[in-house]
């Protein structure tokens, strides 16, 4: 048999062993670098991250009783003097839920104190006195940005972002001015690249160690299904301000959105350049839904309607509508 031999192609020059030796050390080291800030970010920001377990009686097929547990994240942002106040989501609460706060190695009792439930947003409190000092020193209040969120910021989840208690997920903020319209109000809300995950949740942070906004997955009839979508919270502040101090739910009933000479809307009976016409350049909130037995429905506001002013205050648009109600009582 005749011996056979491959074909060979001529190999390029390649760097030397210590160039390249030294070009890894140098990948290694920059990761290393970045790795070793996400972990100062973490140390410095778990503190104020605990978990919260809400566990519920239920009643089987033949009428066996037992307890069913959800799992969700909190966010220490309060203290007032009685009570250490903690911010969630709402979604998997009830007013039968027994909550179950876990502050380091201890576990205390909390209860509700507070809910927006149009904006997936509820305040837990503790009872301070059953909080040892031990456990009070370590922990710490949120931070919450003040600065506007751009494409391409680095963030990291704390809480059960990937479905896992006490876990961490780290990306970048992808897409940015997405809305979410609820009732008597709006929401902003970002993306990132974090893998989203059916039973994840918690907290979104920037590299500062302040908190962005909350993962959510109650607006999933409006948001891309499989998208990590995280409330904006800098831009509700006047509702996280009713929920710290357990100001009475002002609800009017409507769903609207910014009405303006951009707004282009079919409204019955009028041209849209005679309504223009008619309110000059005036702003206000168009009018889409009113909620069934609301304060809205009772007064004969209707879908189409325009809403230029609150009780001479005048309202510019939803955000502006938005900070007004609270001002107001029930």
């Amino acid at each position: 048999r005749k011996t056979i031999e491959l074909n060979h192609v001529t190999p390029i020059e390649t760097p030397s062993t210590t160039d390249t030796d030294k070009t890894i050390e140098k990948e290694q080291n920059s990761l290393l670098q970045k790795y070793e800030e996400i972990r100062k970010v973490y140390e410095e920001i778990s503190p104020c991250i605990t978990m919260i377990e809400i566990v519920e009686e239920s009643v089987g097929l033949f009428e066996e009783s037992y307890e069913v547990k959800k799992w969700t994240t909190g966010l220490i942002v309060a203290d007032d003097g009685v009570d250490l106040l903690i911010l969630t989501d709402v979604r998997k609460f009830s007013e039968n839920s027994s909550i179950i706060v876990y502050l380091g190695n201890s576990k205390v009792s909390g209860r509700i104190y507070s809910k927006a439930s149009a904006y997936d947003l509820a305040v837990i409190a503790v009872d301070k006195k059953y909080i040892s000092q031990r456990v009070f020193n370590k922990i710490e209040f949120a931070k919450f940005t003040e600065d506007d969120i751009e494409i391409a910021t680095p963030v990291i989840a704390l809480g059960a972002p990937n479905g896992y208690k006490n876990s961490i997920e780290q990306g970048m903020v992808n897409s940015l001015g997405n809305t979410i319209f609820v009732t008597d109000g709006v929401l902003s809300y970002f993306t990132t690249d974090i893998t989203d995950y059916e039973n994840g949740n918690g907290f979104v942070f920037n590299l500062d160690g302040e908190v962005m906004g909350m993962i959510t997955h109650a607006y999933e009839n409006e948001i891309q299904k499989g998208v990590c979508a995280v409330i904006t919270l800098k831009e509700i502040t006047s509702v996280l301000d009713g929920l710290l101090n357990n100001w009475k739910n002002v609800m009017f009933g409507i769903t609207g959105h910014d009405f303006s000479r951009e707004t282009k809307v079919s409204v019955e009976g009028l041209k849209y350049d005679a309504l223009l016409n008619m309110l000059g350049n005036s702003k206000g909130v168009y009018v889409t839904k009113v909620e069934n037995n609301s304060p809205a429905m009772q007064a004969g506001i209707k879908p189409g309607d325009i809403i230029l002013g609150i009780d001479k205050r005048s309202v510019g648009g939803i955000r502006e509508l938005m900070q007004v109600l609270p001002k107001f009582s029930v």
